[in-house]
């Protein structure tokens, strides 16, 4: 809110939210604006709109997708510039997002500006209290880290059931019944960062190579713990993790109390509680964005908001020229004048390692 104060919407808690929330999909169902509360901010009155995460999905997928996603005829294309210059992208950036037809790309795009635009900001208050919750971490702040992010808890009845049983069938298990785990056990996340570990560490003596760093954000810490018990222990409380010598795992300081849902570990009304499970949950996504290579799946919505600002604009990126040309058509173009510059894909992505689930698209940004 950019340091505005807090409206005062007279006897509002918080059930009085939920039941405004819980009615908004009757508005947006019928193509009507979400409902706003009258609330004072001072000396002036402001209109206040609340929403849970499914009412912005449903309301962002029957009245606002379809519109991001047009690009035939002139008003698409100006509206998509529009969109692109109002998250602070440059002509060029805003020409670039006009032309790009393809839906994961349109996605990667509008979320690498996002990224950049400082359009996501925290609260004063939120920034002071996450930063001294990373402090009591035991994360070294003078160092580069890595991440790996295990999300089990409810997933593993819902979105993440079908890639456990493709999992497991994938280690030879053919029946349900016979499965070892419920879930996708940890040493499959270690094995894709190993290959980044080996490639790291190729020609270093042993002597000379420090102990990585590992941050580990689960729902699920005491069979996480239990499974780094079982790997080969090194010098120095560490463990041994594929080609590296040395790894230490630290966990969020918070990590014992489970769930990342706001709704779990306590009554809904206790907001010093939720406030405080909100400062651990944010915490964790700084850590995790900041990563040098980050592990993780997009079946979490945490997993795929970590994607999006670990995406970055290619300043080097060139719109390829798709004018019409008499010398090409005559084929009297010298090869200097059909030089094309290869400067990779318009946005980068800092180096992310897929659990599972690699071949489903990703969707909108914050879906």
């Amino acid at each position: 809110s950019r340091d505005c104060g807090i409206p005062d919407c007279n006897t509002f808690d918080y059930n009085s939210w939920d039941t405004v929330r819980k009615l908004q999909r009757d508005y947006y169902s019928t193509g009507k604006p979400a409902r706003a509360i009258t609330c004072v901010e001072k000396d002036r009155s402001v209109q206040v709109t609340v929403m849970g995460g499914e009412e912005v999905r449903q309301f962002f997928d029957r009245q606002i997708k379809k519109k991001m996603l047009q690009r035939s005829g002139m008003m698409a294309k100006e509206r998509a510039y529009n969109w692109a210059v109002r998250l602070g992208g440059t002509h060029y950036q805003a020409e670039v997002f006009a032309k790009t037809t393809k839906e994961s790309d349109i996605w990667d795009y509008i979320s690498a500006l996002i990224a950049r635009s400082g359009l996501v900001t925290f609260q004063p208050w939120i920034v002071r209290d996450v930063k001294e919750f990373i402090k009591s971490s035991n994360l070294p702040l003078d160092s580069p880290h890595d991440a790996i992010h295990v999300r089990r808890g409810d997933k593993l009845a819902t979105e993440a059931r079908e890639e456990v049983v493709i999992y497991w069938h994938s280690q030879g298990y053919e029946r349900q019944v016979d499965f070892p785990l419920n879930y996708i056990p940890f040493t499959h996340y270690l094995r894709l960062w190993e290959s980044e570990c080996l490639n790291d560490w190729v020609g270093v003596s042993k002597k000379s190579r420090t102990a990585r760093t590992i941050y580990l954000a689960t729902d699920d810490m005491r069979a996480v713990t239990k499974e780094i018990s079982k790997l080969p222990r090194g010098q120095g409380g560490t463990t041994i993790v594929g080609g590296c010598e040395r790894v230490h795992f630290v966990f969020s300081p918070d990590a014992h109390h489970g769930s990342f849902h706001l709704s779990e570990g306590g009554v809904k009304v206790d907001c010093v509680q939720r406030y405080k499970r909100n400062i651990h949950s944010i915490a964790d996504l700084m850590i995790l964005t900041k990563s040098n290579t980050f592990v993780g799946e997009f079946n979490s919505n945490w997993g795929r908001l970590v994607r999006i600002f670990r995406t970055q604009l290619n300043d080097m990126y060139v719109l390829p020229d798709n004018s019409f040309s008499w010398k090409e058509l005559f084929g009297l173009t010298q090869k200097e004048e059909t030089h094309v510059v290869k400067a990779g894909p318009p946005v980068l992505i800092h180096d992310i390692r897929i659990a599972f689930a690699e071949d489903k698209p990703i969707p909108p940004p914050g879906w």
